[in-house]
């Protein structure tokens, strides 16, 4: 799996976690309004069978998640309008009820509906985010204004102004959260822009592989890192390259370098590293290996790129020197032994791989 994958299904665990949490915990206010209610005597007849009712479809709705991957996105649409449905509905049998209906019983709604604006925009894109909390708003907010007025005509200014304020203290929140959630977006640009920026700074533009600057980051982070195990550098120079470029052209010896470093990926696990180092040579790092398995990969490199012959250059080979390095140890003395290695292969007439300096 690669790391980008990795991390999406790590993120799309973690989504599930929070979905799961935020059902459960609306479960479990319903059933502390409905236990309080009815103990203090504040229960109206149709929340007896309407908290049960809610409740239970929360908790379907929860065991479903937990049971169905794919059953995720139908389940926060529909704990979202449930939830909505129920809150709405009270507020407009408040707004048509008779006057002398508790004032309680909406305060109790109004309270509730910032956190119902809240989960639309935690549960859902944020498009559906803001038309979903914006119908639910213009629902409540029509029947509150029909309330409002009935109340000041009846000269009840006091329950007039309160649900006038709760109509503007729920647009405010709504436009909070919705400007919250665009700068959230330009925030998520403008982050995906500057790592595309760091990655370019540390790929070499030619191969698509790590630059020097890269390979010198990870050498470093090997060295500060006492948890690693031993790690070997190999080292890889083209054989007389620099003739290719004179006899073939830089076109040429550019194909060259592109399918060099394609090959040498070719061979590598997860968690080893390539790196273009400069010119024609190639850097390798092999994580936990032994002596022996890095001189079967870089023999097993320098077979690839003999058989592979161009079709203008022809056959290329390769030269390769390797040395291992232990934690603890300067990452600049192993390299310079792979460095002093790699001289030997070229002096002893390379196509060859050298672990001796």
């Amino acid at each position: 799996m690669s790391e980008s994958a990795g991390d999406l299904s790590s993120l799309a665990r973690r989504r599930k976690q929070i979905v799961m949490i935020v059902i459960a915990a609306g479960a479990l206010v319903f059933l502390g309004l409905w236990a309080f209610e009815t103990s203090a005597g504040l229960i109206k007849p149709s929340d007896q069978w309407a908290y049960p009712i809610v409740i239970i479809f929360l908790c379907v709705n929860l065991l479903g998640v937990a049971a169905k991957p794919w059953f995720q996105p139908y389940a926060e649409l529909a704990c979202y309008f449930g939830v909505a449905f129920y809150l709405v509905a009270q507020v407009v049998l408040f707004a048509l009820g008779p006057p002398e209906e508790s004032i309680y019983d909406v305060a109790n709604t109004l309270q509730w509906m910032p956190a119902l604006y809240v989960a639309a925009f935690m549960l859902l894109s944020r498009r559906r985010a803001v038309a979903a909390a914006s119908v639910t708003f213009l629902l409540s907010a029509l029947a509150l204004g029909i309330a409002a007025l009935d109340a000041s005509e009846e000269g009840d200014l006091r329950v007039s102004a309160l649900l006038v304020n709760a109509v503007v203290a729920h647009l405010l929140t709504l436009l909070l959260l919705s400007l919250v959630a665009m700068l959230r977006l330009e925030f998520d640009r403008v982050s995906r822009h500057a790592r595309s920026m760091e990655d370019a700074a540390r790929t070499d533009p030619l191969t698509g592989i790590a630059n020097r600057r890269a390979l010198e980051e990870w050498m470093q982070a090997f060295e500060d890192h006492d948890d690693h195990k031993s790690a070997a550098l190999v080292l890889f120079d083209i054989d007389h390259f620099k003739s290719i470029n004179d006899r073939h052209g830089h076109l040429v010896g550019d194909e060259i370098l592109v399918t060099t470093a394609q090959l040498i990926r070719s061979q590598l696990r997860p968690i080893d590293r390539v790196g273009r180092w400069g010119g024609e040579e190639f850097l390798v790092i092999l994580d936990n290996v032994t002596m022996t398995n890095a001189l079967r990969f870089a023999d097993r490199v320098r077979h690839l790129v003999t058989i592979s012959a161009h079709p203008v250059a022809g056959s290329i080979t390769i030269s390769a020197g390797i040395a291992l390095c232990s934690p603890g140890e300067a990452v600049a003395e192993t390299f310079r032994s792979a460095d002093a290695a790699l001289y030997a292969a070229k002096s002893g007439g390379r196509n060859r791989v050298s672990d001796r300096a």
